[in-house]
């Protein structure tokens, strides 16, 4: 077998097969089968099963890779394969993004457990507010992409975005005419 090498960052075209053939989805493990490279014209079909996909990263061009455990393979076997192989197996794939998904919030939210305002890191959008209790001035803001809301100084805001005071402070300002 060998179509599989223990190059990580290798696509299953550069490892000498073509496209996968077919899929099932039954089951809880999936069955990808790949053609043998055409040069060996063998006409036997290796068929290849998903244990489990561990792991997910971008290619250098967007295309979204993940890092497939083989069944009856070593981890030291696993592989980089382009979404586009795994079209036909959807729920091992959607279980993994939930999964994934749920680990990156945990993450994010570790990063910036006991933060808040601009030391989360978050891009400010406007300011919603301003109150002086405690005897200083805060705003609350709205952060870009966030329902979250937090309270800041407004030194803080002053200093980091001071484009977003002003617009704020002129949407505060009201002329009277006699």
């Amino acid at each position: 077998m060998n179509s599989i090498t223990n190059e990580p960052n290798i696509r299953s075209s550069e490892r000498g097969t073509t496209q996968p053939k077919s899929y099932s989805d039954t089951q809880s493990v999936k069955k990808i089968k790949m053609e043998e490279n055409k040069e060996n014209e063998s006409s036997d079909d290796e068929e290849y099963v998903v244990e489990k996909i561990v792991d997910k990263k971008f290619d250098t061009d967007g295309t979204v890779l993940y890092r497939i455990k083989w069944k009856n393979w070593n981890s030291k076997d696993n592989t980089w394969e382009p979404s586009a192989h795994l079209t036909h197996c959807p729920q091992m794939v959607a279980d993994f993004e939930r999964e994934w998904a749920l680990k990156e919030k945990e993450k994010l939210n570790k990063e910036t457990k006991g933060k808040y305002g601009f030391a989360r890191g978050l891009v400010p959008e406007k300011i919603l507010g301003a109150t002086d209790t405690g005897g200083t001035l805060k705003f609350l803001m709205k952060w870009k992409g966030k329902e979250e809301t937090d309270v800041v100084l407004a030194k803080d805001a002053n200093e980091k975005c001071p484009q977003i005071v002003i617009s704020f402070y002129e949407s505060m300002i009201t002329w009277h005419s006699e």
